[in-house]
């Protein structure tokens, strides 16, 4: 097992990252859970894996479960009402303690959740799919969709522990592992081109293994994309600066989810698309090499990713998407393009008619 501290001004609190992390919760939760009530949101499939939190009743806890379905449809404000409702009818204090344990999307409402809970109530993070254990899990955002966009309210609420359970990741169909990846090659294309080298490097095994069968390969892909990002939060917990490069592809990709309303591409495959995106722009703009735009298109192709947009997206849709995209700035495209493979820049200012080119060029 191996811990990552993630520092920050105001607090501090531990990652750990390792396998079979979950059959060991009666170690790792009773010193956060000052309350008598430890709460577990997750979904249905998940409900039998969550069964170790029920070793917590031998420690004296009152251990609830709250089920809401899959699917980034669940991140609503109607769901976040239920989830409300049921740890007011559970009787949650501000002493006791809820547990994310799922996905990006079970993580995101139980956060924000849990930062309006009582103005604010401890949670520990348990994601269970490879993206939300290299990226969503890390780093306190927070928040639901609105119909017009995703993620468009929340709010930042580190939790006190994130437990990344290696095992965990044995049970996930091969596209949402996957979608995971999409993620890991974002850190290693806006800051780490020795990750991206990597995966370069064992791409097939990557693409037809699955993490119990080469658990070094996943582990190390892990605890590097973990390491990243914990160095790029604490230097910008809100977003106010340089944690803007952790955005490179979604852009694109939360416009392109939006209006497929969810139900076409993973977030991954979503992102994947937009980085490939970034990287034409910017090659067609001078700032990237062909070299380093061709190694992108390579290596999301080898881990099964499409690298190209379906055209019966309308151009003029997406740069609507595009634009209402809350990391807009004043009116303007902020958009993370990329200038090498390991380096990136966040620019505002560039031409719509080249946006559109790189855009247009993508559907083609």
């Amino acid at each position: 097992m191996k811990t990552i501290q993630l520092k920050l001004h105001f607090k501090t609190y531990p990652i750990m990252v390792g396998s079979r992390l979950l059959e060991k919760v009666s170690s790792w939760c009773p010193p956060l859970a000052r309350g008598q009530k430890v709460v577990v949101l997750t979904h249905p499939d998940l409900v039998p894996l969550s069964e170790p939190f029920d070793q917590l009743q031998s420690e004296g806890y009152q251990v609830s479960r709250v089920v809401i379905p899959s699917g980034e449809t669940s991140k609503s404000w109607d769901m976040l009402q239920y989830v409300i409702t049921e740890w007011i009818g559970l009787g949650l204090d501000r002493h006791d303690t809820v547990v994310a344990f799922g996905g990006g999307v079970v993580g995101d409402i139980t956060g924000f959740a849990a930062s309006i809970y009582m103005r604010g109530i401890r949670c520990i993070q348990v994601p269970t799919t490879l993206l939300a254990q290299v990226d969503s899990a890390i780093g306190g955002k927070t928040g639901v969709n609105h119909p017009l966009s995703k993620n468009a309210v929340g709010t930042f609420y580190q939790p006190d522990l994130v437990v990344a359970d290696q095992a965990l990741l044995a049970t996930l169909p091969q596209r949402e592992l996957q979608s995971g990846m999409a993620e890991v090659v974002k850190y290693g294309m806006i800051g780490n081109a020795g990750l991206f080298k990597y995966i370069e490097t064992h791409a097939d095994t990557i693409a037809h293994y699955t993490p119990d069968q080469h658990p070094e390969v996943w582990h190390h892909l892990i605890t590097r994309s973990i390491t990243d990002k914990v160095k790029v939060v604490s230097q910008d917990e809100r977003e106010g600066g340089r944690r803007a490069i952790l955005n490179f592809g979604h852009t694109l990709g939360h416009a392109l989810e939006s209006l497929s309303q969810y139900q076409v591409y993973t977030h991954g495959e979503a992102v994947a698309i937009g980085m490939v995106a970034m990287a034409d722009l910017a090659h067609h703009l001078g700032l990237l090499d062909q070299k380093s735009w061709m190694r992108l298109i390579a290596v999301l192709q080898r881990l099964g990713f499409h690298t190209h947009l379906d055209p019966k997206w309308q151009v003029d849709d997406l740069l609507h998407g595009m634009r209402r995209d809350k990391k807009h700035h004043g009116g303007d495209y902020r958009l993370v393009v990329p200038t090498g493979v390991g380096t990136v820049d966040v620019m505002t200012g560039i031409p719509e008619t080249e946006i559109r080119a790189a855009v247009m060029r993508m559907v083609a």
